[in-house]
């Protein structure tokens, strides 16, 4: 019975009982084709020593895939360069937690609160920052601006952050006290580090009935220190990318030698050791195994792009043995912590490993190189992708000033969004790309929520919106009545659309090359997709443990 091998381009030959095993190539090295001739075993079975026969005899070349946010492989062949690397380049934008830009905010008051908002006579809470989830904040100040507050005794105001299980976490009088100045204005702050928290209340009210008439505004900023009232405005920044990072490594992320005595955010403290830098990871399922008999505890943060700490950031791993923890979708970078309550040095944590899945493996050292690539001649990218053997840069997004688009109001679309502009996709920007009925909407803005695919009707958009469809863009912005003043407030305000027709661009080849078995590659800029050459052995061994499943 013929037995058939999955793979591109694979000749099989069922041979006669008793003859030996045999392998050859044929073909060309660009479309090779590997010719196996396998001794008829037991009815309907290959034996697995007949498949390690041909593995350990014959050494055909053998070209296999991977892709996906880690292009992860087992069959690497050893300190062979990759026969292709492309990885895909992706703008980023802060939603803040949530799934639109709708319910956020983004600008540097982050707080939703009515400006100059009469003081209420009761203590009512008033939700100014909901993210939906628990968000760490690394460095943030809370400011209450009293623009012609007056308070006789002791008026003031209260934050109070909010948990997902309803506990709340701190509860800070942070304006008690506070009184008219020689102005008739004042500004109170209090700054925190390291909070998390879902949800911030305000309540405003005194301790005493004694009123007098006033107003308040009030600041939340991602800041250690005060800065001056800005109103909280729905903005939702985007970033474009000067480069990609480009990483290789074995099964274990966790780079030991990069340990240093300390805290995350101290190496003064005794009990802890910590990773010094950031370490490449993505989102997904891993297990942390440990060699150590006594810890108090194992920490993981996770971090973005910038390196900036993200929400859902912070994981504790109690005890001993093998723990499973899930990265973020949105991280890029970890960072790992030791603690024992009788002290830690870095040269006590030998065999720590770090690893895909939920399986803990035999300990293997880190071996990880980063290969940094500038896209110096095509400026700032904000989607394509990237051959990284070739080097050729595929640009297939831009971005443009809004302000610089002639738009026009809609007089034959009446959108329940409100009032709707538009601008025929061949005079945006260098021209935008049509969209085919029902495909995703591919631009991005910072402050219009991007409709999904299956907003294909104008009339169905909502406002504060932006689609396309195969001959115009439109937004829909309630706020404004006419062209002019609607081109007025988009000025400096980017739209990030697809090209019409992609610009390509001449970038220097990287070399990347692969170890001997497990290989992890990735990058910070997008999903990854790479044809490596693959260690005989190996490869055969892997179908031997694919027909056993």
């Amino acid at each position: 019975i013929p037995f058939v091998i999955m793979l591109p381009a694979v000749l099989n030959e069922t041979g006669e009982a008793g003859t030996d095993a045999s392998a050859s190539m044929t073909g060309t090295p660009e479309n090779p084709v590997l010719n196996l001739t396998i001794p008829r075993g037991n009815p309907g079975e290959v034996t697995e020593a007949e498949l390690k026969e041909v593995a350990d005899s014959k050494a055909p070349v053998i070209i296999d895939s991977a892709s996906g946010a880690i292009a992860s492989f087992t069959d690497g062949a050893d300190n062979l360069p990759v026969e292709d690397c492309v990885v895909q380049i992706e703008p980023v934008q802060d939603l803040h937690g949530q799934n639109s830009p709708y319910p956020a905010g983004g600008g540097k008051n982050i707080a939703n609160f009515p400006v100059d908002q009469t003081i209420p006579l009761t203590d009512v809470p008033y939700t100014v920052i909901d993210f939906g989830e628990d968000k760490t904040i690394a460095n943030c100040c809370l400011s209450f601006f009293a623009t012609n507050a007056i308070f006789s005794n002791e008026g003031g105001a209260i934050c109070d952050y909010l948990l997902n299980d309803g506990t709340h976490q701190y509860r800070i009088a942070t304006a008690y006290g506070m009184t008219k100045d020689a102005s008739n204005t004042g500004q109170f702050s209090k700054t925190e580090t390291n909070i998390t928290f879902r949800k911030l209340n305000v309540f405003l009210g005194t301790n005493y009935s004694q009123w007098l008439a006033g107003k308040i505004s009030i600041q939340f900023e991602l800041s250690s220190t005060a800065t001056s009232f800005a109103p909280y405005s729905n903005i939702c920044p985007i970033t474009g990318w000067t480069g990609a990072n480009v990483v290789r490594t074995g099964k274990n992320l966790l780079n030991l030698s990069d340990n240093r005595q300390g805290s995350f955010d101290s190496t003064t403290v005794a009990n802890n050791v910590s990773t010094d830098g950031y370490l490449a990871i993505k989102g997904g399922q891993y297990i942390w195994s440990t060699a150590l008999s006594v810890i108090g505890g194992r920490y993981i943060r996770f971090y973005d792009k910038d390196k900036t700490l993200l929400s859902n950031d912070s994981i504790s791993l109690y005890g001993t043995g093998n723990k499973t923890f899930t990265a973020p979708q949105n991280a890029t970078y970890f960072r790992a912590m030791w603690f024992r309550n009788t002290g830690i040095t870095p040269s006590d944590i030998t065999a720590d490993q770090i690893e895909l899945g939920s399986t803990a493996t035999t300990y293997e050292q880190y071996h990880g190189t980063t290969y940094p690539i500038s896209f110096e001649s095509a400026g700032t990218v904000y989607g394509g992708e990237l051959d990284v053997t070739t080097g050729v840069l595929k640009v297939t997004h831009k971005s443009v000033d809004m302000g610089s688009i002639s738009w026009s109001k809609s007089s034959s679309v009446s959108s329940v969004g409100g009032t709707c502009f538009t601008r025929a996709l061949s005079y945006i920007g260098d021209g935008m790309a049509q969209r085919v009925r029902y495909a995703k909407n591919t631009m991005l803005c910072s402050q219009y929520a991007t409709c999904d695919a299956n907003m294909w009707f104008i009339n169905n958009m909502p406002d504060f919106a932006m689609m396309s469809n195969e001959s115009a863009m439109y937004i829909t912005d309630s706020r404004y009545s006419d062209a002019t003043s609607f081109i007025t407030a988009v000025t400096g305000i980017p739209l990030i659309y697809e090209l019409a027709t992609p610009v390509t661009y001449q970038l220097t080849p990287t070399e990347i090359k692969t170890l001997l078995g497990q290989n992890n590659i990735f990058a910070d800029t997008g999903d990854a997709s790479v044809q490596y050459r693959a260690d005989t052995k190996l490869f055969i061994m892997k179908l031997i443990s694919s027909l056993q499943q």
